[in-house]
């Protein structure tokens, strides 16, 4: 939940929580217009069609609204992690390589895709709050169950690694930007990050099926 900071008025009734929401929307298309948080308060309440007044009723200033996104998006984040959390051990295990894949990550590309917001607040480290890092400990702690249930053979130290590297793996499909970017190049983001990850899960199996089987010879 917002903490104290975020929002200068907690609004009483659903219509202020309406109010809120357009609020948000707006900060969210006017980072993407900006692809920064470089804006000001008049730009935003010009953006939400409200007065300047209406919008410090509920925020302080331009960072509480930006926080107040922040939080929007991990509420959002620990909805996926809830998802994911819920499929049944069986399923990790059979599933083939390129399931898993899919399965684990896309929530959050549709998610992304659905508010590229995220890649803008992500890389201004915006994330980076307390609440931020409960969602993410929670996903590295998801990537590593599932390599245990799939190569139980491997050593906690082995899992971690690679657990460490199926989360940040997707971030620079995500984060980095390329020249003359636009919105075909969420193709790389959709299409080649699942192809690659799956290679890797691939690699990682049958090393250390591998591996086992020099151990046991």
């Amino acid at each position: 939940m917002p903490n104290s900071r975020t929002r200068k008025r907690t609004p009483a009734q659903s219509r202020g929580e309406l109010r809120v929401s357009i609020i948000l929307d707006a900060c969210a298309r006017l980072l993407v217009k900006n692809s920064s948080t470089n804006f000001t308060m008049h730009g935003l309440a010009q953006e939400a069609k409200t007065s300047i007044g209406s919008l410090y009723h509920f925020f302080a200033d331009k960072q509480a609204v930006i926080d107040a996104l922040v939080v929007r998006h991990v509420e959002g984040g620990g909805k996926i992690l809830e998802k994911l959390e819920s499929v049944p051990d069986s399923q990790w295990i059979e599933w083939p390589p390129r399931t898993v894949m899919l399965e684990l990550h896309s929530l959050n590309i549709e998610y992304v895709q659905q508010n590229p917001e995220v890649r803008i607040l992500w890389n201004e480290a915006r994330f980076n709050t307390r609440n931020g890092s409960v969602v993410n400990l929670g996903l590295l702690a998801l990537y590593e169950k599932v390599l245990t249930l799939r190569m139980p053979q491997a050593s906690k130290a082995q899992l971690r690694q690679s657990a460490q590297a199926l989360y940040r793996l997707p971030m620079g499909f995500l984060l980095w930007e390329v020249p003359g970017d636009d919105q075909s190049s969420w193709g790389v983001f959709t299409e080649e990050a699942p192809r690659a990850l799956t290679a890797y899960l691939e690699a990682i199996e049958r090393e250390y099926a591998g591996n086992t089987l020099t151990c046991a010879v």
